[in-house]
């Protein structure tokens, strides 16, 4: 008890501080950055990100848009920060929970948005540096968007695990995964892997 009011306070500092709504708003920008990628190249492009938004883009893709895509996403997070929710701070659990209804707001807000670009190298090339920037901004200043990387945070800190590792294999089957007979191509497949390696350059540039 004495460990959660010392949390609670701790939080109540934070969100008087400077540094709290920086961080909110470093997470606007880049889940806003994020989001048109989202909707103006991955799905133009049947391109597919990494982490959990890729898991929710693959589902759809797969099963019909049966569900929107920012729900989607917040429902898979859920288990995640069940998951998480005794291994971490009170102030990191509100800030992800925050990242993730800034990331699910800005997925509806860039609903159809488009970014005119028909060339996938391009487009692969764009989405990566603006996606890699949007989440190299909330990163940098102690941001959090949920999905994997509550995963990656809990394995590292239970067993020493390096948060990229929980990224590589999902990443790999959904991109086998994603070249079903129709799509079997190794330029898309070269312009996936091109798009999530750009994307990834923040997650080593600034590990958590």
């Amino acid at each position: 008890m004495n460990s959660f009011k010392e949390e609670l306070q701790d939080l109540s500092d934070f969100v008087r501080r400077f540094a709290f709504w920086r961080t909110l708003l470093m997470i606007q920008i880049g889940c806003f950055m994020f989001g048109l990628v989202v909707s103006g190249i991955l799905i133009p492009q049947n391109f597919f990100a990494g982490g959990l938004m890729g898991i929710s883009l693959l589902i759809l893709t797969l099963s019909g848009d049966w569900i929107s895509l920012s729900l989607l996403y917040i429902l898979l997070n859920l288990p995640l920060f069940l998951l998480g929710y005794r291994s971490f701070t009170l102030r990191f659990l509100v800030i992800s929970l925050m990242g993730m209804g800034i990331l699910s707001l800005n997925l509806e807000w860039t609903e159809g948005m488009n970014i005119p670009t028909r060339e996938p190298l391009l487009a692969a090339i764009l989405g990566g540096i603006l996606s890699g920037a949007g989440s190299g901004l909330y990163l940098r200043f102690g941001g959090s968007v949920g999905g994997l990387d509550i995963l990656g945070a809990f394995l590292k800190k239970k067993f020493s695990i390096p948060i990229g590792n929980t990224r590589q294999p999902g990443d790999h089957c959904r991109q086998r995964t994603a070249l079903r007979p129709r799509h079997r191509s190794l330029h898309r497949h070269f312009h996936v892997c091109l798009f999530l390696g750009i994307a990834a350059g923040p997650n080593r540039v600034f590990p958590a």
